[in-house]
């Protein structure tokens, strides 16, 4: 049987998102989202219940997650729970992963968002972790503000669920 999978992708659609570099002819934000509507295509080519995506998407113009109205939860909007991924969902998620107008939210209150629904999603009826392979897949043009208030224990949390942290930087030239 393979093994189920719980990702979340986490992805900045703030204002510097829609900026243009390096001689591409796409935004920021339209060059990173290749990555993730390549992986969306190939998760449902396999079309296995087993692969569990969600989508919180940061630094948008509204806030739509369980966490706010907390301090520093705003701004991030949960727009796909954890589940398989149907094509409704792709209409809806074209249609919200745009360049937004605000510079407010930061990408580690969204990292916090998606590891607790990863852990809500992934927990067994006896409270206990169950056997996923678990994933945060960040992908931003590293512009947004750092909350690192706490950043120990957030960190601690996510080695402790066993959350594997990938970040995909969309940015300027490196040279």
């Amino acid at each position: 049987m393979a093994d189920k999978q719980a990702t979340i992708y986490v992805i900045d659609v703030g204002l510097t998102t829609g900026e243009f570099h390096g001689g591409r002819n796409e935004s920021n934000l339209e060059y990173g989202l290749r990555y993730f509507w390549t992986k969306i295509a190939e998760n449902m080519a396999t079309n296995r219940i087993t692969l569990n995506v969600g989508v919180v998407a940061f630094r948008t113009d509204e806030t739509k997650n369980s966490m706010y109205p907390q301090d520093g939860y705003h701004n991030i909007s949960v727009l796909k729970s954890l589940g398989k991924v149907e094509m409704p969902h792709l209409q809806f998620l074209r249609a919200k992963l745009v360049t937004n107008d605000t510079i407010e939210g930061d990408a580690i209150s969204a990292v916090v968002i998606a590891m607790s629904e990863i852990i809500n999603f992934t927990k067994l009826k006896n409270g206990n972790p169950g056997k996923f392979i678990r994933k945060i897949i960040l992908l931003t043009d590293g512009q947004s503000t750092l909350d690192s208030d706490d950043i120990e224990n957030i960190t601690a949390k996510v080695n402790e669920s066993g959350i594997e942290l990938i970040i995909m930087l969309a940015i300027k030239n490196l040279v």
